[in-house]
Formats: structure tokens, C-alpha cells, sequence
């Protein structure tokens, strides 16, 4: 029996949690993994239905991220590292965007002057 199997059966027959709830599939399986490294058991609940394609993505999100109670303020800090860290990221890349791309061209026209 797989890893994620057991992590499930293990979570379904304990005392289980929603630590975070997922805007995306990538998201919730970042998640999972970051969780996962850390030996915490870990099950996503996912709230696609076929055929309704998204219609209660917006109110319910992708999906949740369950884990057992006893893991939970560890994995709430697992989660808030790993936010943290993603915001760091994106803010990062703004300013890269915002100083600009100085390319072979631009080079040439300061060496001009």
C-alpha cells in the first residue's frame, strides 16, 4: 500500500482538520508535499465535480487540505512558512520587473555616450 493510501485511511479513521483550503490543484499538491517532508500525514479533499465544471470553486475553493488534529498547529506553521516565503518570492520578482531587462542593445548605447 502506497504512502498516500495509508496517510488517507489514517486521517479518515482519526481525528481529522481542515488546515487550508486550495484556490488550485498545484496549490493544494505544493501543499501536500511541504506537509508530507515533514511526516505529517496529509489528504487532499478536492471540490471539482465534473458536472458542475467550477461553478463553487469561488465560495469553496479547489479544495482542502485535511490532516490529523494532533498534527495541526504544525502543519498550520508548515503552511504560514511556506506562504511567507512564496510572497517573499512573488514581491521579488516585481522588483525585478520593475528595474527592467537591460539587454546586448542597451549596452551599446552607453557605450556610445
Amino acid at each position: 500500500m502506497g504512502k498516500k493510501r495509508d496517510d488517507e485511511e489514517l486521517i479518515r479513521d482519526g481525528d481529522s482538520c481542515v488546515v487550508y483550503t486550495a484556490n488550485s490543484e498545484l496549490e493544494a499538491e505544493i501543499i501536500e508535499d511541504a506537509l508530507r517532508e515533514e511526516s505529517i500525514p496529509v489528504m487532499i479533499v478536492s471540490n471539482e465535480d465534473g458536472a458542475l465544471d467550477g461553478v463553487f470553486r469561488q465560495q469553496r475553493g479547489w479544495g482542502q487540505v485535511v490532516v490529523l488534529e494532533k498534527d495541526r498547529a504544525r502543519a498550520e506553521a508548515i503552511i504560514a512558512d511556506l506562504e511567507e516565503e512564496l510572497r517573499e518570492q512573488a514581491e521579488a520578482a516585481e522588483v525585478d520587473e520593475d528595474e527592467g531587462f537591460e539587454g546586448p542593445e542597451d549596452d551599446e548605447e552607453d557605450e556610445d555616450k
